[in-house]
């Protein structure tokens, strides 16, 4: 079963397009999920780029409150070939991902 799209009224703010924007405890949901999880840490590293230098993207780790949950990792999307931030945030490296804080 597919979860519901989480009620405006318990987003903070817009979508988020830069994970810098997020801190540690910030709670986010992304997409349908209606659970929240929250930001354990933040990160960078370098991203090799096809045609310019390396540059930094950052990254931050959330997970869920509650026993056995799993782990992931939201980070900003960068060109492949230029190292631009695209605006979007991806899931554990995957896909684009529309994400949320929340109360």
């Amino acid at each position: 079963m597919k979860n519901q799209t989480l009620p405006e009224e318990n987003r903070i703010d817009t979508v988020i397009r830069d994970v810098r924007a997020l801190s540690e405890g910030d709670r986010v949901v992304w997409d349908d999920r209606t659970k929240p999880l929250v930001v354990r840490d933040s990160g960078t590293r370098d991203l090799l780029t096809i045609e310019s230098e390396p540059v930094t993207q950052h990254a931050v780790e959330v997970e869920g409150d509650w026993a056995n949950a799993n782990t992931y990792l939201l980070v900003n999307q960068r060109d492949a070939w230029t190292g631009e931030r695209t605006g979007k945030v991806i899931l554990d490296m995957h896909h684009s991902i529309k994400v949320w804080r929340v109360n």
